[in-house]
C-alpha cells in the first residue's frame, strides 16, 4: 500500500511540475502573471511569443493567452434606444449640432495593441469599445450639422469618431486599437 502511495504522490508532483508547460498558438501571445504580478520588467520580457513557453505550475503562475493577430468586428449598440416603431431602422439616434436627429449604425475593427494591458485592464473589451465608439459619435455628432453627417462630411465624421474613441481606449489601458 505504500509503494502505492508513493507512486500516486510521485504522478501527481509530475503533473503539477508539467502544469506550466504551455504552448502559445500561431497568431497568440501570452503574458504570464506570477501571483497575480506581470512577470517582466519590459514588455519584451512580459510578451511571450508563440511557441513552447515553460513557466511555473498554475500554484504559482498564470498564463494569459492573447490573440494578438485576429482582427475583431464589433457593432456598436450603446446609443441605440432599443424601440423600433417600424418607422425607423433599428440603427442609433444622435442629436446633430443643429438641433436635427440623425440615424447613425456603426460597425468598428479592432486588433490587440497591447497584450499585457488587454490581458490585465479589462473583463468586458467588447461593452468597453461599444461605449467608447457610442460616446465618440454623440461627441463628434454634436459639432456638425446633419447635412455634412449625412452628405460630404461623413469621412471627417468617421475619422473624428475613430481618433476619439481611440484616444478614450488608451486613456483607459485597454490594450486595443480601433482601425476602421
Amino acid at each position: 500500500v505504500t509503494k502505492y502511495f508513493v507512486m500516486l504522490v510521485i504522478a501527481v508532483v509530475i503533473i503539477i511540475c508539467c502544469s506550466g508547460i504551455r504552448i502559445v498558438g500561431s497568431g497568440n501571445q501570452a503574458v504570464v502573471l506570477r501571483f497575480g504580478k506581470v512577470v517582466g520588467d519590459t514588455i519584451e520580457e512580459q510578451v511571450h511569443n508563440s511557441g513552447l513557453l515553460f513557466a511555473f505550475p498554475y500554484i504559482i503562475d498564470e498564463v494569459i493567452i492573447v490573440p494578438t493577430s485576429n482582427v475583431f468586428e464589433k457593432t456598436v449598440t450603446t446609443h441605440y434606444s432599443g424601440e423600433n416603431t417600424g418607422t425607423t431602422s433599428s440603427s442609433g439616434y444622435l442629436m446633430t449640432g443643429d438641433r436635427n436627429i440623425a440615424t447613425i449604425s456603426a460597425s468598428v475593427k479592432y486588433v490587440v495593441s497591447n497584450p499585457v494591458e488587454y490581458a490585465l485592464s479589462v473583463k468586458d473589451i467588447e461593452s468597453l469599445i461599444n461605449a467608447s465608439v457610442s460616446n465618440a459619435m454623440v461627441n463628434v455628432a454634436a459639432g456638425m450639422g446633419v447635412d455634412s453627417i449625412l452628405t460630404d462630411g461623413k469621412d471627417t465624421f468617421a475619422t473624428s469618431v475613430l481618433d476619439f474613441a481611440n484616444k478614450k481606449l488608451s486613456d483607459v489601458g485597454a490594450g486595443v486599437k480601433i482601425n476602421t
